[in-house]
């Protein structure tokens, strides 16, 4: 059989439009495959916290300082009841304008549920606590 030097490498025949270096070995993928479904995480799963003490009606007025006392954000806590549900705000104005703003909402028959949370950061501050 008669081949340009093109179709040649190696001492191998490649026919034109397959060279050596297209060509990917189908076996090697499969213990790659393999290894990466049998490392995968199974579901997670956390010990429940037992409730002690109900969490009742609160409001809170918190300041957020650097370790030199420089007031960095003001902000406020309340958490109410809605039925059997705990809904937990969590609110931090920044000097700059930025905004951070935490919903929580849980149960608390027996132990701690939580049912959702929703953070919404607003302003250049999210953007510099992302980073971190």
């Amino acid at each position: 059989m008669i081949c340009t030097e093109r179709e040649h490498k190696n001492g191998r025949y490649y026919p034109t439009g397959r060279s050596a270096t297209n060509r990917v070995p189908r076996m090697g993928i499969w213990p790659w495959l393999l290894v990466t479904i049998l490392l995968q995480p199974g579901p997670l799963s956390a010990e429940s916290i037992p409730v002690r003490y109900p969490e009742g009606t609160v409001h809170g007025f918190l300041a957020l300082r650097t370790l030199e006392g420089k007031l960095l954000a003001g902000g406020d806590l309340t958490e109410v009841h809605r039925g059997n549900q705990i809904v937990s705000r969590l609110v931090f104005r920044f000097r700059d304008g930025s905004v951070d703003d935490d919903t929580t909402v849980f149960s608390q028959h027996g132990a701690f549920r939580l049912i959702s949370d929703h953070h919404i950061q607003k302003g250049r501050a999210s953007r510099i606590r992302r980073m971190f």
